[in-house]
């Protein structure tokens, strides 16, 4: 626990209900992945979840990028056993 990182000023869009320090701890985790891969020259970088399980079928996925939208800036891989919407444009992968 870093009771600490709760005095971090945090942004209004969190509402009445402020971060906890695990939250702001996973938050600065994903900015340093990110800042990693923004200094790198990879044509692509993935950045996963310590909690991620990879169905059977990953690796077919993973091993081949012709599936990525030339213009995409980030893929979202997520599913909670249920359909996410991050756009309305549907891609079939």
């Amino acid at each position: 626990s870093h009771p600490e990182l709760e005095q971090q000023p945090q942004h209004p869009m969190y509402g009445p209900r402020q971060l906890s320090s695990s939250e702001i701890a996973c938050l600065h985790s994903h900015r340093a992945c990110w800042s990693i891969l923004a200094r790198d020259e990879a044509r692509y970088g993935a950045i996963f979840e310590d909690d991620v399980v990879f169905s059977a079928n990953a690796s077919c996925l993973l091993a081949d990028c012709g599936w990525i939208p030339a213009d995409a800036d980030i893929v979202k891989l997520e599913t909670y056993f249920s359909k996410t919407i991050i756009q309305r444009m549907r891609i079939s992968a």
